[in-house]
């Protein structure tokens, strides 16, 4: 029986992927929160990159015209969705609410929101940095999906310990 790790690596063998370069990073926590995934890619990760939710269908186009963002050094842009209307679930999207070019909240349960998550996010290496911290602070249950950017601090939680005194700011 082949485990999920040689089923992918079978699959993407018996595919050309062009000029394409693919690196299969295997992560045995597989199963806790998406910051422990993102972690695991750490050491190969040194520019800004695209995280992408695996669960999250996306056009090409949004892609491109997130990496034309300006990252700073301490900070994640989450590409939002303002075309609501489009969503055929609404109930499982994750919401967010702006103010500018700030997401100011973000999540299953918001009343007041104005755009959706798209489950893509520009990150620097410095996303790492946060998420040991923010594990150190509340353990292994953190998860990356609910995050936003703000002038000063990345703040990540997974919904148990209460983010306005995570300590995170930096």
């Amino acid at each position: 029986m082949l485990s999920s790790h040689d089923a992918i690596r079978r699959w993407l063998a018996q595919r050309p992927l062009g000029d394409i370069s693919v690196t299969l990073v295997e992560n045995p926590d597989y199963h806790k929160a998406n910051g422990v995934s993102a972690l695991a890619a750490r050491e190969l990760l040194k520019n800004p990159f695209l995280l992408l939710m695996a669960d999250h269908i996306f056009e090409p186009k949004t892609a491109q015209a997130l990496l034309q963002q300006t990252l700073k050094d301490d900070e994640v842009i989450l590409g939002v969705d303002y075309n609501i209307d489009r969503i055929f679930d609404l109930e499982d999207a994750t919401k967010v609410k702006v103010q500018g070019d700030d997401i100011i909240d973000i999540g299953k349960d918001l009343v007041r929101y104005d755009a959706l998550d798209t489950g893509m996010f520009l990150c620097g290496p410095s996303l790492f940095e946060r998420l040991v911290k923010f594990r150190h602070l509340c353990g292994q249950r953190f998860a990356f999906l609910q995050s936003w950017r703000a002038p000063d601090c990345l703040l990540i939680w997974s919904g148990t310990p209460d983010p306005a005194n995570s300590g995170t700011t930096s």
